[in-house]
């Protein structure tokens, strides 16, 4: 029988959760709080649901790399008011807080916005390549 099955909805992958993915494509980057990448690779903050603007404008806040995103996200925290219950990604002393979101396996894993998720398994590929090349030029 082809088709769609009736029942329930397919379960969400393992350390996924809807509020990681916006209707728009865009992806909360893992290990940060209020930190989400679109799909064109731009960072951005997200404060109680609501994206970070431009003053005076409903255009959002872009930002060059995600630890300045994730300043922004505390600076925006911090001007609410409500520091006892945030969650900040740096602490006073400017040093990182680390937090652990699901597992680096999953398939969304690598969406996160951040080059280090792709690079190494380019890398491994790029490597056997080279010496499968330098192997068929010496024989």
């Amino acid at each position: 029988m082809v088709g769609k099955k009736k029942g329930k909805a397919k379960a969400n992958p393992v350390g996924s959760a809807p509020e990681d993915k916006d209707p728009d494509g865009s992806f909360r980057v893992r290990g940060y709080r209020g930190v989400w990448v679109n799909p064109q690779g731009k960072h951005f903050v997200k404060v109680n649901g609501k994206r970070l603007t431009v003053t005076q404008m409903p255009d959002t806040l872009f930002f060059d790399s995600i630890e300045e995103a994730a300043k922004a996200h505390d600076n925006a925290v911090k001007e609410q008011g409500n520091d006892a219950n945030a969650e900040l990604n740096y602490q006073e002393d400017g040093s990182r807080i680390i937090y652990e979101d699901g597992t680096s396996s999953t398939a969304g894993a690598g969406l996160g916005g951040s080059a280090s998720n792709v690079v190494p398994a380019l890398s491994v590929i790029n490597i056997k390549v080279r010496q499968a090349c330098s192997l068929s030029q010496h024989q």
